[in-house]
């Protein structure tokens, strides 16, 4: 008996509708590294995002956070019953950055008037400055320039043209290049002498 003639023969089918487990290796692979490329480019973006947010966030602390503190009283020095003159002392602040004193503004203000005082020429001087002006009269610093750099401490006078009287209530501030502001918030008190601390 033939082998042949036991079992029929079966008609091959079409070959474009075999699918072999190559064919599916292949077709996973192509999967895998699609998946792969795409999941790259979504982490990398979102890596790039969190490094743009930390920078956003380290500015604005840098931007929120007071450049310098005040170090000591603020005197007021009177001529004739009324304070002209004010004197602080500043120093650098938590973050310890260096202020340059040339693009600081300073302003005055109470309850009739707000004025903004111009800088001396030049900055640094003994000798009290002008009307509605300011100047640094002492630098505690490592160097004369106008520059605070951390552990230096600036004397600041301002000459209050409109001069203060007692029981009088102002504001000075303090506004650097970068970061918040100082603010110095003061009451005359009912006797004044030559040299009067100010609270």
């Amino acid at each position: 008996m033939n082998l042949h003639q036991v079992l029929p023969a079966k008609p091959l089918r079409n070959a474009e509708s075999a699918f072999t487990g190559l064919e599916a290796a292949l077709i996973l692979v192509a999967f895998v590294v699609v998946a792969s490329v795409f999941s790259y480019v979504i982490l990398g973006s979102g890596y790039l995002e969190t490094q743009k947010s930390q920078a956003v966030i380290h500015a604005g602390m840098s931007q929120a956070s007071s450049s310098f503190q005040l170090k000591g009283n603020v005197y007021g020095s009177a001529n004739g019953g009324a304070i002209n003159f004010i004197y602080f002392t500043v120093g650098s602040g938590p973050g310890e950055e260096i202020i340059d004193f040339n693009k600081v503004v300073i302003s005055y203000n109470n309850a009739s008037e707000m004025v903004t005082l111009t800088p001396e020429s030049p900055l640094q001087s003994v000798t009290p400055p002008g009307p509605n002006k300011w100047n640094i009269t002492v630098n505690n610093g490592i160097n004369t320039n106008d520059v605070l750099e951390p552990g230096e401490d600036f004397m600041i006078c301002a000459n209050i043209q409109s001069r203060i009287y007692k029981n009088d209530v102002f504001d000075i501030q303090v506004i650097p290049a970068v970061g918040a502001p100082l603010s110095i918030h003061r009451t005359v008190p009912a006797l004044i002498t030559t040299t009067t601390v100010l609270y």
